[in-house]
């Protein structure tokens, strides 16, 4: 009985978990570092991997815009037999399930999935669901901020790092001042 109850503890108290990511951790411009294997829908390789709250795109189609939460820029794919060279193709979606696999739903032909190996402030290393392929990418700049330009009408706006014009700031928030960054008190 003693070491049923002791071998109940011991049981109980290992804690077997995968790891989980959160979608917020994907924001970002992730470049291609390195392919190995075999990708899915023949997809032989690609530049870029960009995951946003959301992009507006211009429509030529029907000369309006429309939002995308991502895009995957420089695919070369092999699913014609042919390539037509390097294309992008926005993403209708993208999401994680059961906390490491990585759903991106390319327009209306396909979707990809990965299993998350590993994601860090700067590495995002994703797997295919055969196991057969390997994909690092590194996060582009990632502080955040890619690009300060300072319109020289508004030296005294004060933006926030969405690029939107505030009036009011929040102490201790990150803005954009002068083409500087600062924090505010």
């Amino acid at each position: 009985m003693k070491r049923l109850l002791l071998l109940l503890i011991i049981v109980s108290t290992i804690d077997i978990k995968a790891q989980t990511f959160d979608e917020t951790q994907l924001l970002g411009t992730w470049k291609v570092e390195k392919i190995t294997g075999t990708l899915p829908m023949q997809i032989i390789s690609f530049d870029t991997l960009v995951l946003e709250e959301a992009m507006m795109v211009w429509d030529e189609n029907y000369d309006d815009k429309d939002w995308y939460p991502g895009l995957i820029k420089g695919i070369l794919d092999g699913r014609d037999n042919h390539s037509v060279g390097p294309k992008d193709d926005y993403l209708l979606d993208f999401f994680i399930s059961n906390g490491n696999k990585l759903h991106l739903i390319v327009n209306d032909e396909y979707s990809l999935r990965f299993v998350i190996e590993e994601l860090t402030n700067t590495t995002l290393i994703l797997n295919t669901y055969k196991g057969d392929g390997k994909i690092t990418l590194m996060k582009e700049n990632a502080s955040g901020i890619r690009d300060v330009r300072q319109d020289k009408n508004s030296e005294s706006s004060t933006y926030n790092l969405q690029g939107y014009k505030v009036e009011k700031v929040t102490p201790s928030e990150i803005y954009v001042r002068n083409g500087r960054k600062v924090v505010s008190k």
